[in-house]
């Protein structure tokens, strides 16, 4: 085939590993799709090659990852959000954590809680930057261009950050016309969600699945789901991705209306 072509010699593509449920059925589709990930593959080998800074692996790799694989994807896109802070109240303590893409559609739901908090607390997720202060974060990516470090220290307090604002924001739900929100049992009961983390470390791409308890986070080690090293790896780093993104549409969308913002499914202003 075409494909088979252009691989390298030591890659091999088996049959048990063609996507038959792909949503490109169109040939040219496909190729400009292949076009796309040889253009990612070239500019992933000169990043690891002169030793590229984080931002230039955001620029030329990373975000062209993410842009090819949420194409299709309605409903749910990715930010870089690099420059953002979180929130000082969100921090998390250091005994809180153990080690072991942006979805939208909820914006009349989520601005009539927020409406509801205190100014500084007014945001679906752990920051006030703009693009995601309305729009749900389904999957966190850390992206780090060495390997002193893999990204987990700074995913762990992220995403215990999230959970803490979830806890907080579900209580709010529960009571809009409280005060004592952090003080009240709900607030002390952790997220029922498992949520997905990926630590992007130059080409290699790694999941993480954080679980909330009662008293701490837990983050635990899954698989690679890809690299940017390989034609074959890119592919498989895509069909990922799109996996996660139908996660965030379904489960985590769920997750959102009836935990966090307790909505019926059917609401009008979702």
């Amino acid at each position: 085939s075409y494909l088979e072509s252009v691989l390298d010699k030591n890659e091999v593509v088996y049959p048990w590993m063609i996507d038959q449920d792909s949503s490109i059925t169109d040939r040219e589709e496909a190729l400009r799709e292949l076009s796309e990930i040889q253009s990612i593959l070239h500019e992933s080998r000169y990043c690891n090659r002169e030793g590229a800074s984080e931002a230039a692996w955001n620029d030329g790799v990373t975000s062209r990852v993410l842009f090819l694989a949420m194409r299709q994807a309605q409903g749910v896109r990715h930010h870089n959000i690099t420059v953002a802070q979180m929130e000082s109240s969100l921090i998390p303590k250091d005994d809180t954590v153990d080690d072991g893409d942006v979805e939208d559609g909820l914006g009349g739901s989520i601005r009539e809680l927020l409406a509801c908090v205190p100014r500084e607390r007014a945001t679906i997720n752990q920051t006030m930057y703009g693009p995601v202060r309305f729009n749900p974060a389904g999957v966190s990516i850390e992206t780090k261009s060495k390997w002193a470090s893999d990204g987990r220290a700074q995913l762990s307090v992220w995403i215990a950050a999230w959970l803490q604002q979830m806890r907080y924001l579900r209580a709010v739900s529960a009571d809009p016309e409280g005060n004592a929100w952090e003080s009240s049992e709900i607030y002390k009961q952790p997220i029922n969600m498992k949520m997905p983390l990926i630590a992007a470390t130059k080409g290699m791409w790694h999941l993480y699945l954080a679980t909330d308890r009662r008293d701490k986070i837990v983050i635990s080690s899954l698989f690679s789901i890809g690299d940017t090293d390989s034609l074959v790896g890119i592919y498989n780093l895509i069909k990922s991705l799109r996996i996660l993104a139908l996660w965030v549409n379904g489960p985590f969308r769920e997750f959102m209306r009836t935990q966090v913002l307790q909505t019926s499914s059917n609401a009008a202003n979702i």
